[in-house]
């Protein structure tokens, strides 16, 4: 009887023990890490961490989540960590920061879909201006971060609803990165002024690299050259003149067009000047197979043709347009 007793007294001991363990210390799942490709609202940006190198996504059950940092600095707020009390706090009222350059490091050597363990923390708490924030998935389950080398991590669904967007994404494939997106809501007279927007810019890029292709039949006549050149400035011209609409799209992703088009027609003016003192041959010499003399750099690439491109496919691969 009493070897019984020990031994009913150390079965309920352990039993005491197992359940007294949180649920955050729990066996470590599977996830995939991915660089990404990510938009806000048609601008191309980075997720940087506070060292400002570059991380990536982590795909977890069929989800992809992202910094809470980086959803901090979107909102334009200070992002805080307090280690007593395991919380992420975003407060104050800065200037949104977007990092639309180009990181040269990463924050980890990763190699492309990698899978790594990982264990959500249900300790880990997340206060917007002081209010604790709760998040849920469409089934109504609770959503718990994702910490993993130092870095806090949120569902996309989740950082999406912190700044009010909509999602939107392409899977991840053997060829291609994920590709995220998230927009601001636009109502149908904003989205049909975008779309016409986009379209009509779209179609004068159209025509500008459409001359610029002809550039390459006219090589020895001087004045030809110059003539086509001046078509192009006046396509530019008046691409710059355009007023954007108010559409929440274009108010962060609309000054890449115009970028793109001062590059170019920073191009065609070098061209025109250059078409003075220099020989055609030299401007239109390669380099190892590089476009380097002006007038190859213009009949081979525009800036303003990818940046529209890259901008419409994001508009209409959302689902933005009505």
């Amino acid at each position: 009887m009493k070897l019984l007793k020990r031994l009913l007294c150390v079965t309920l001991a352990a039993m005491t023990i197992a359940t007294a363990i949180p649920a955050a210390s729990a066996a470590s799942e599977q996830a995939q890490l991915y660089p990404l490709i990510l938009h806000i609202d048609g601008l191309r940006v980075y997720a940087l961490n506070e060292k400002q190198q570059e991380v990536p996504a982590i795909l977890y059950h069929g989800s992809f989540y992202l910094p809470v940092r980086t959803a901090g600095e979107w909102l334009g707020k200070t992002v805080g960590w307090n280690n007593t009390t395991q919380t992420v706090s975003l407060s104050g009222s800065v200037a949104p920061s977007f990092y639309t350059a180009p990181p040269t490091v990463s924050s980890f050597p990763y190699s492309y879909g990698e899978h790594i363990n990982i264990t959500p923390h249900q300790t880990i708490a997340i206060l917007l201006d002081g209010q604790p924030q709760t998040f849920y998935t469409s089934s109504g389950t609770q959503i718990y971060p994702l910490l993993y080398r130092g870095t806090t991590y949120l569902p996309l669904r989740s950082i999406a609803s912190l700044l009010d967007m909509q999602p939107a994404w392409r899977n991840a494939t053997a060829q291609k990165a994920p590709m995220i997106s998230l927009y601001t809501p636009m109502t149908e007279p904003q989205s049909i002024a975008c779309l016409q927007y986009l379209t009509t810019v779209d179609a004068q890029a159209k025509a500008y690299t459409d001359v610029a292709a002809g550039l390459m039949s006219i090589r020895n006549d001087k004045t030809a050259l110059k003539a086509q050149l001046v078509e192009m400035q006046n396509i530019l011209d008046k691409l710059l003149a355009m007023q954007l609409p108010d559409a929440p799209y274009l108010q962060r992703s609309g000054n890449t067009i115009a970028n793109a088009a001062a590059e170019d027609l920073a191009l065609l003016t070098d061209a025109i000047e250059k078409l003075q003192s220099h020989t055609v041959e030299e401007l239109f010499q390669l380099e190892h197979g590089q476009a380097v003399g002006v007038l190859m750099q213009i009949a081979t690439r525009s800036n303003l043709a990818t940046t529209v491109n890259t901008l419409l496919d994001n508009f209409q691969r959302v689902g933005l347009q009505t």
